[in-house]
């Protein structure tokens, strides 16, 4: 076993401790993220370990760095699923949105190695405004790859998204387009491939009036159907220093595991706590029909207000 060194992450043994906390009274599904995950000396050894304790475990790369031994290493690990980040089914949008020549050929490489392995693979989809128009091509592309499932995740404008120009965030009114090409698409290709929407809460709203039989747990899967906005109810964040977070989009600090067991911020944190009150939403959050089944975007929510996690979410179109 190789102890990590950097003084700014988790070590090994600190790591392997939050697996513990969460595995003495949840059995969630574990992912490993970033960053970039596989830039960790002892990630399969936190991965074994994860599962030794029953936890799902899945990977999330951007699949740069994968070669035949990082395959071989995940292949036999307990790894049940590797997501690679893919923005777009060519060089040129995903390249130009990571602002960085050559990333979409090194990550179709080492998607394709994952599918040869025979190791379970999905792809994750940013959607901006300047790639929504290759939703369907995207499906084709994971059709083509034979992947698990297509994700797409829909931009918010916090971390990374804070350094996208805003002609390439949507206003509410194409962002519910948006959802409703994906609804339509969903639709279509639900038979072949298994798509998810990330990061857009409203999406559940369409979903529930119109297929609200959607909303029944598929057995074997990694991830079903369930309500809109996740973030501090049913998901976290852990980061590699420890802080804990409602979501990865959402940088309200819940606690650090460093100071207090993970059991004790997930159930007692005063942020957690807000955020699974529906009467602590605002404005037309609050009032809304579909409170229960989206809850709007807490972490646009945070960025439009200026901090203010329960404020409305300003993609809705209610809230035009």
């Amino acid at each position: 076993m190789e102890e990590t060194e950097n003084k700014y992450e988790l070590n090994t043994r600190q790591a392997k401790d939050l697996i513990d906390d969460i595995a003495e009274f949840a059995s969630p599904v574990f992912i490993f993220s970033g960053g970039e995950p596989l830039l960790r000396k002892d990630i399969f050894d936190l991965a074994h370990y994860a599962g030794e304790k029953n936890l799902k475990t899945a990977l999330a790369t951007n699949g740069t760095i994968i070669d035949d031994c990082i395959v071989s290493k995940i292949k036999y690990s307990s790894i049940q699923r590797v997501s690679i980040s893919l923005d777009g089914p060519d060089p040129k949008t995903h390249d130009a949105l990571r602002r960085s020549q050559g990333a979409f050929n090194k990550a179709e490489k080492g998607l394709n190695m994952l599918i040869s392995a025979g190791i379970s693979s999905q792809i994750n989809m940013t959607v901006t405004r300047k790639n929504c128009h290759l939703l369907e091509p995207m499906i084709h592309f994971a059709l083509e790859k034979r992947v698990e499932a297509l994700h797409f995740f829909v931009v918010v404008p916090v971390g990374c998204g804070r350094m996208l120009d805003k002609s390439e965030l949507f206003d509410a009114e194409d962002y519910e387009q948006v959802l409703k090409d994906i609804y339509c698409l969903e639709k279509r290709y639900s038979s072949k491939l298994f798509v998810k929407v990330t990061c857009a809460p409203q999406y559940y709203r369409l979903l529930q009036n119109k297929t609200p039989e959607v909303f029944k747990q598929q057995p074997g899967r990694l991830h079903h159907i369930s309500k809109g906005c996740l973030a501090g109810t049913a998901v976290c964040f852990v980061s590699s220093s420890g802080d804990v977070y409602p979501c990865g989009y959402l940088p309200v600090i819940a606690g650090n595991i460093l100071k207090t067991p993970f059991k004790e911020i997930w159930q007692s944190s005063e942020v957690f706590k807000i955020l699974r009150d529906n009467d602590s939403l605002s404005e037309n959050c609050l009032s809304c029909t579909y409170q229960r089944v989206c809850g709007g975007c807490r972490a646009r929510a945070f960025y439009a207000s200026g901090g203010n996690y329960m404020a409305a979410d300003p993609d809705c179109i209610f809230n035009v």
